[in-house]
């Protein structure tokens, strides 16, 4: 169960997941973690996201992969995945039913459609599209958020030219992450919806990952007149999806055979090391972002980008100092802010 959608600006498709993958028996959920992978490069020309089965999607991916070989056009990529479609045998029962959003430029044009198992369809979908199970929590929130800042983001693009048209993904993640990270944690656990959202997104010329992300969430404790923020990173790397907490050093790896069938191919340990060392390579971040866990808090945010790695959050966690005061002007000029969640060990600034 989860929740994945897909928002077309500037030319541009973004489908974006949360981690949340939910484990039943006997229609009774017994167990759920983010540590879900349900995203990835699908053949030439198509990125697609997954909510149900990630089993019985995961099987449908890697033998329509192990079908799509060859070097062929990309129209004839998308002839011959839905010649596969056609033949499939998908399973019937509910419990191993998925859905898959795709976004395909495979006919000319950037396009979302939606398989779904249950009847073997494969149907083109509008320029805002979800699945899954947060569709009820979510869908009108997300709809809201694109109403409200599509123009303001048309502007800062096309007018001011101060963001790239790639850029308006991160915000949405920012604003989804703010929910999973925050206070609403709870209720979209509820709808088996969590973890951290992150994205791909496609142009007409190709397919592309999120670049390194850091996410700064802030609440306060106005009994002890303290600022809490805690940090995380998010990079891909080898078909990888890697989550940072540059405050403890903890690392957490996510993978998924569908995105990498060759994964299980590769001893854990050399794999694990050697995505570890293309994630550290990397910028620390593109996009940094800075929301709240207190949904009173928000409607204001903070971003800031870079790709000459100026950074206002550093490599430990630090953030910058004109930064902490914008924090502190947010709450209260008399809290000290504290680096760290308030049931977690803290750094002080």
């Amino acid at each position: 169960m989860t929740y994945v959608v897909g928002i077309s600006q500037f030319d541009i498709n973004a489908i974006i997941c949360d981690t949340h993958v939910s484990w039943w028996r006997f229609n009774q959920k017994v167990k759920g973690e983010n540590v879900g992978l349900k995203n990835g490069l699908f053949f030439p020309g198509c990125i697609y996201g997954i909510s149900g089965s990630v089993d019985d999607a995961r099987n449908f991916i890697i033998s329509c992969k192990s079908y799509l070989t060859g070097n062929h056009t990309l129209p004839h990529f998308w002839e011959m995945f839905l010649e596969f479609v056609n033949s499939y045998s998908f399973p019937r029962i509910n419990d191993s039913s998925f859905q898959l959003l795709l976004s395909s430029r495979n006919q000319g044009s950037l396009q979302f459609y939606v398989l779904d198992s249950r009847n073997s369809a494969c149907e083109p979908c509008d320029k805002f599209i979800s699945i899954g199970s947060g569709k009820p929590m979510l869908d009108q929130h997300v709809q809201n958020l694109v109403s409200l800042n599509t123009d303001i983001i048309n502007k800062l693009v096309t007018v001011e030219k101060r963001l790239p048209r790639f850029t308006f993904p991160y915000l949405y993640c920012l604003w989804l992450n703010e929910l999973s990270q925050g206070m609403d944690l709870l209720s979209l656990e509820k709808h088996h919806v969590g973890g951290i959202f992150h994205f791909l997104w496609q142009d007409i010329q190709g397919e592309h990952a999120q670049c390194p992300t850091v996410y700064v969430f802030s609440d306060a404790d106005p009994t002890k007149k303290t600022i809490y923020s805690w940090v995380y990173r998010v990079a891909y790397a080898q078909g990888a999806l890697v989550v940072d907490n540059p405050i403890t050093n903890a690392r957490e790896i996510i993978m998924d055979t569908a995105a990498r069938p060759n994964f299980g191919l590769i001893p854990s340990d050399q794999l694990n090391l050697d995505i570890g060392k293309e994630i550290d390579a990397q910028p620390f971040y593109y996009f940094c972002g800075f929301g709240f866990a207190d949904p009173k808090h928000r409607g204001e945010y903070g971003i800031a980008i870079t790709t000459e790695r100026k950074y206002v959050v550093d490599k430990a966690g630090s953030i910058f100092p004109p930064f902490n005061a914008l924090l502190q002007d947010k709450f209260s000029r008399d809290y000290k802010l504290v680096i760290g969640s308030p049931d977690s060990s803290t750094e002080s600034l």
